[in-house]
């Protein structure tokens, strides 16, 4: 009797360890069925991103920014540099800022035949970004014989790349000058692609090869060829179209523009240098003369006449020497004539030449 309950007993104990663990197999194979259909989408989008590559981060270096799409300036900027280095250029001067560097052609920086010209800026340009390409263009064996850095307040404001002013891919900063990882530099632009739903209006523009209105502020109408000249050898950018235009019939040009070229009231900008960005402005002071590099440090025009607290440029002044260090902020001669500017953030090569004949009169 004790052997039948026993034996009982145990095929009991047998059978319901046998449900438990049925339904615990159940339930696991659900939930992993449920992951999968809920990351499938997830997966999708990532192989779309690195297989489409939207923003031209992933795959080969375009011969020119022909993308239709914003994304990082920087990113091109760097990797088109380590690019040309590979492939045998030598540079020996630099122009370092945001994208009013533009305004700096290779020739107004020297008339020099040897002057090997290239340029940094980028828009939401920082101090670390600059001191972080500095180092960059030591480590791949260039020259530094000529250095010009271009500053406004933006730069200033921009400490670690961090502003919210400064968000978007235009403003995204290559890892080797951002002390960003790989990892979050593609995660940032994956964001920026499932934002919006831009990755369906992506792939809509992608099937039909047609621009639509709903495209406005994600993919541009046309491409920067269409008004950009670009030196691959250089990164600079000539912007033939306004430039031409400009020439040809001003009036024409600007008679949208009203609102913006209005003259608004002044502003000083009134900025605190972190003892970071002091330090990192003296490491670059450092760099240039243990290169012996000819430098300068302009504070361009404002087409408002605005203008950098005197505190602010005192301590520039302070890391790089009383003379090195070029003020063209307030009323001056260059933000009296609308002609000289493209619109009210960046003025004409032109401006950038007047610069450059008072700070060469220096001796650089």
């Amino acid at each position: 009797m004790g052997y039948l309950l026993r034996a009982h007993l145990h095929d009991y104990l047998l059978l319901r360890h046998r449900s438990q663990f049925h339904l615990f197999s159940v339930l696991v194979g659900n939930w992993l069925k449920n992951i999968f259909l809920f990351l499938t989408p997830v997966f999708a989008l990532m192989a779309v991103y690195f297989t489409l590559d939207p923003f031209a981060i992933v795959g080969p270096l375009e011969s020119t920014k022909l993308n239709p799409i914003a994304s990082s300036d920087d990113y091109y900027g760097v990797e088109r540099f380590l690019l040309n280095v590979q492939e045998g250029e030598k540079y020996n001067s630099f122009v370092f800022g945001n994208s009013k560097t533009l305004a700096f052609e290779p020739d107004a920086l020297s008339t020099e035949s040897e002057c090997a010209y290239y340029n940094f800026g980028a828009p939401g340009e920082s101090i670390t970004n600059i001191h972080s390409k500095l180092k960059l263009i030591l480590d791949e064996g260039q020259e530094l014989k000529l250095a010009l850095v271009v500053l406004d307040h933006k730069i200033l404001l921009n400490e670690n790349n961090s502003h919210p002013n400064f968000k978007g891919p235009v403003y995204e900063h290559h890892p080797r000058v951002s002390q960003s990882s790989w990892i979050e530099f593609h995660m940032n632009f994956i964001k920026y692609f499932v934002r919006d739903f831009f990755f369906f209006d992506f792939l809509k523009w992608k099937l039909t090869e047609k621009w639509e209105p709903s495209f406005e502020g994600k993919i541009s109408r046309e491409t920067s060829s269409e008004s950009v000249a670009y030196s691959r050898l250089q990164n600079f950018s000539t912007r033939v179209e306004a430039e031409g235009q400009i020439t040809k019939d001003p009036d024409a040009y600007y008679s949208n523009m009203e609102a913006e070229m209005t003259k608004k009231n002044r502003v000083t900008h009134q900025l605190e240098l972190s003892l970071k960005q002091l330090n990192l402005l003296r490491e670059m002071n450092q760099i240039f003369q243990e290169q012996n590099t000819k430098f300068n440090i302009v504070l361009g025009p404002y087409w408002n006449s605005d203008q950098l607290d005197q505190t602010t440029i005192a301590k520039i002044r302070e890391c790089f020497g009383e003379d090195r260090v070029f003020d063209f902020t307030g009323d001056n001669q260059w933000n009296l004539d609308m002609e000289k500017w493209y619109e009210s953030n960046h003025y004409r090569p032109l401006v950038g030449s007047s610069n450059m004949n008072q700070v060469r009169g220096t001796g650089f």
